[in-house]
């Protein structure tokens, strides 16, 4: 954050989500900088967001920023999935301008449990694309899946 606050234009900011994964446990250790939050999608389809605080890189003073970020953790269990993602799935709006939303995502992460994790992202896309039809998608459109497999 040091190093961007101070060559970021005015009103620009990156967002971010760090973490560290004990293969072993599925432990995860993660912060959240203004990023979207991800969600744990367990292997019986209820879902989890990953909430945390901190706020954008580039944004405010370094020991605002150090003050603000937070780091939490959660334990996925064998068979489940994590997924990030970039706040274009939610923002993407069809031709009556109504966005994807967190409802129609938490419906489509409901539908994907168990799924291996090219599928989840397969099925995520094709989604949000049936969701917006024709119109063009304006900001990346970013998805990642990290499965604990079964034991």
């Amino acid at each position: 954050n040091h190093d961007l606050s101070s060559q970021m234009a005015p009103g620009k900011f990156v967002t971010a989500f760090y973490g560290i994964l004990e293969h072993a446990t599925g432990k995860l250790r993660y912060a959240r900088a203004g990023h979207p939050p991800a969600f744990l999608i367990n292997p019986d389809g209820s879902l989890r967001a990953l909430n945390g605080e901190g706020v954008a890189l580039g944004i405010g003073t370094p020991g605002v920023f150090a003050l603000k970020l937070k780091e939490c953790e959660i334990t996925i269990p064998p068979g489940g999935v994590v997924l990030l993602y970039s706040d274009c799935i939610k923002e993407a709006r069809d031709d009556g301008r109504n966005e994807f939303g967190e409802k129609r995502l938490r419906e489509a992460l409901k539908a994907v449990a168990g799924l291996p994790a090219p599928e989840v992202i397969g099925y995520l896309l094709a989604t949000v694309r049936e969701h917006v039809g024709h119109r063009q998608i304006d900001d990346d459109l970013t998805l990642m899946v990290i499965r604990r497999l079964a034991q």
